[in-house]
């Protein structure tokens, strides 16, 4: 007789091993796993923070470019212009904003740093309300310096300084039917197509500080009195050695900066 064969299963303790077995590849499964999708939303985060700085980057490179066109028009006061407003360094440009339908329209663009937002500002023909645009978020300082021709670089601060003293001798030699600087504006007179730039979202951005480009763009754009229209945008003011380069360094909230150096002259 043929002896029979038992089969043979697995014991208990055999099972109880493998299950063991498995449960640790799955713990060492999900870790990595879990490992690799935080790894990817945190790139993805840097990657859109990232973005929205070189897009911001982009956007004052394309303001400053825009200004060279206009800085040959006699009416212009001053193309790149720095202010001091509530302890903050605000950068006004004023920049060539037309289109294929109205390539001569020159647009007033202001740069500002409100809380922890770099914000951008502009008012089409240089006539109307800035319209404000949140461009960065996450913003802990903004820091500009700015290169005059053979000066080297010098602190947004002490430019500001310059062209606020500078402005305040050419009212007083225009003479008494220019406002002194600081002093309110007189309201225009009735259908002389001019209008007040309004403070927005409680800054003090009024028109006594921006006055002087406001009244040559609106003069460029055929928005201003032609009987208020200045000989030259610089009587009574001093030459100013022309701004070359302008740098921008953005401190975001978690201590990283990033520094960039424009050229404001073709």
């Amino acid at each position: 007789m043929r002896a029979r064969r038992h089969s043979r299963g697995f014991t208990l303790l055999e099972l109880l091993i493998a299950i063991a077995l498995l449960g640790v590849l799955a713990v060492l499964c999900w870790r990595g796993l879990e490992s690799v999708l935080s790894s990817r939303d945190r790139l993805t985060q840097e990657s859109d923070r990232l973005r929205a700085l070189t897009i911001a980057f982009a956007q004052v490179d394309d303001d400053l470019r825009r200004t060279w066109a206009v800085r040959s028009i006699p009416a212009v006061a001053r193309a790149v212009r720095f202010l001091s407003v509530d302890d903050r360094l605000v950068l006004e440009l004023a920049r060539l904003g037309g289109n294929a339908s109205d390539p001569s329209r020159v647009d007033r663009v202001v740069w500002r740093l409100r809380s922890d937002i770099l914000e951008r500002g502009i008012a089409a023909n240089a006539a109307g309300e800035l319209v404000w645009q949140p461009v960065l978020s996450e913003v802990k300082d903004l820091q500009w310096r700015v290169w005059p021709s053979g000066q080297g670089w010098q602190t947004g601060q002490a430019i500001a300084a310059t062209m606020a003293s500078q402005d305040a001798s050419a009212t007083s030699a225009a003479g008494a039917g220019t406002p002194a600087a600081g002093t309110p504006s007189a309201a225009p007179a009735a259908g002389d197509g001019q209008r007040e730039p309004t403070a927005q979202a409680g800054t003090s951005l009024q028109a006594t500080q921006l006055a002087q480009n406001v009244q040559g763009t609106q003069v460029v754009n055929g928005t201003g009195s032609t009987g208020a229209q200045p000989s030259t945008p610089a009587a009574g003011r001093p030459p100013e050695a022309p701004i070359l380069g302008v740098e921008l360094m953005i401190e975001r909230a978690d201590g990283s900066r990033f520094l960039r150096v424009y050229s404001v002259r073709d």
